[in-house]
């Protein structure tokens, strides 16, 4: 890269057109350098009516640069190494400084700060404006004003990094694919465990059936019709079935259930051949 490029005026003129050749300038230089020349070039701006404005955020940023710078020669070291406990706690350390640095820019940032008693203070600058006769005086002691007019070289996306809208786009769809991907195959999952669980109580539910009618079919055979002792089984194994199949309940809730519903039937079949055998005997004399 040409010298005359990487060498930037301190208090020169940076127009929307050079900006990005001089931002281009900054890279080519040490990291040192690189951050003083930004600093010289985007903390101090020329406002409407020749007015001075100090801009902190550059500031912040550069903090927040510096963090960064960091963490991706956290990344770049671990791309060789296995990394240890030292350097998870040196981590865990500077992801907290940052994480705050961030919010502390996106504070300052909003260059207004409000409260119920305070209203529109300029938290993220100070200017000579005619308004503002205690930093004019700050400015002017510290030797701060322009002397000529002067643009920021403060850009939030070169600081921040941005994305053109086709990566972005792609990125989203890529986040999307994979969220998508990971919730059917955790609805698959779940489908399989339902399945499983819906037979594991439909065969619970045959096997109970079938261990409860066997024995009353037994039991009660020569005492009640057989139309009747059928309908009884018929409907105990229904009531199983349908119960395993409408409920989610566990297999031995299943059975419980389906050993009361039998009891009670069984007890209405069984006063209901009581009537009918008293009906049925002659009468006495």
């Amino acid at each position: 890269m040409p010298e005359s490029r990487a060498k930037l005026s301190p208090v020169g003129g940076a127009t929307e057109q050079n900006k990005s050749d001089e931002l281009d300038g900054l890279a080519s230089l040490g990291y040192y350098d690189r951050l003083t020349q930004f600093i010289r070039g985007s903390t101090r701006h020329w406002a409407k009516n020749s007015v001075t404005v100090v801009d902190f955020r550059p500031l912040y940023g550069i903090n927040i640069y510096h963090l960064q710078r960091e963490l991706a020669a956290h990344i770049k070291t671990l791309l060789s190494e296995t990394i240890t406990d030292n350097q998870i706690c040196e981590l865990r350390k500077i992801l907290a400084e940052y994480t705050n640095a961030l919010r502390d820019f996106e504070f300052i940032h909003a260059n207004r700060w409000q409260s119920y008693f305070v209203k529109d203070i300029a938290a993220s600058r100070i200017d000579n404006g005619p308004n503002s006769t205690l930093q004019a005086a700050l400015i002017s002691e510290l030797g701060l004003a322009l002397p000529k007019e002067q643009n920021t070289l403060l850009s939030d996306a070169d600081l921040f990094g941005q994305f053109d809208s086709l990566l972005l786009r792609e990125n989203s769809q890529s986040g999307s694919l994979h969220s998508r991907t990971r919730g059917q195959a955790k609805a698959a999952e779940r489908r399989r465990l339902d399945l499983r669980a819906k037979w594991r109580r439909l065969i619970s539910a045959v096997m109970g059936g079938l261990a409860i009618v066997l024995p009353v079919i037994a039991i009660v055979a020569k005492s009640v019709p057989v139309q009747t002792l059928l309908l009884a089984s018929f409907s105990i194994m229904v009531f199983s079935v349908g119960l395993a199949s409408f409920s989610n309940g566990e297999p031995e809730g299943i059975l419980a259930t389906t050993a009361a519903y039998a009891a009670v039937l069984m007890l209405f079949v069984g006063n209901l051949q009581t009537v009918h055998g008293s009906d049925g005997e002659p009468c006495g004399g």
